[in-house]
């Protein structure tokens, strides 16, 4: 809850959408019958450079990547906040990949990626009989 993305962080949105298609007999195209919304694809990228205005134990480069790494082994849905993110509703997220790029002739720095899907609190109720 007290880690913040590098200052230098960008996040992308993409939101498939899953629609039944049918062939129309003896016509042009199809018939779209049954569609859904699927989970939101996130990309959260950025380069990583000493912040020694953040908290310590996440100033240095080392331990910014550090802290991404944790952040990216939590093995559930994590909290996310943030204006991009309550523009689409998104509260969670579950990350699913994690990738660290060197930059080219700037050994200071350090490039990231993680790839992230939206997740949803699902609420279960009793059924009485």
């Amino acid at each position: 809850s007290d880690f913040l993305m590098p200052l230098a962080t960008l996040v992308d949105f993409t939101r498939p959408k899953t629609v039944t298609k049918t062939p129309t007999t003896g016509g042009v195209g199809t018939v779209k019958e049954l569609y859904g919304l699927e989970d939101w694809n996130i990309t959260i990228s950025g380069i990583i450079i000493p912040d020694p205005l953040k908290q310590p134990g996440q100033q240095t480069v080392d331990e910014q990547m550090r802290q991404i790494q944790l952040f990216h082994e939590i093995a559930e849905s994590i909290d996310v906040e943030g204006q991009l993110f309550a523009e689409r509703s998104i509260t969670r997220i579950v990350t699913e990949s994690l990738k660290f790029t060197p930059v080219q002739g700037h050994p200071g720095m350090m490039q990231y990626s993680i790839d992230a899907i939206s997740d949803k609190d699902f609420l279960l109720e009793e059924q009485s009989s």
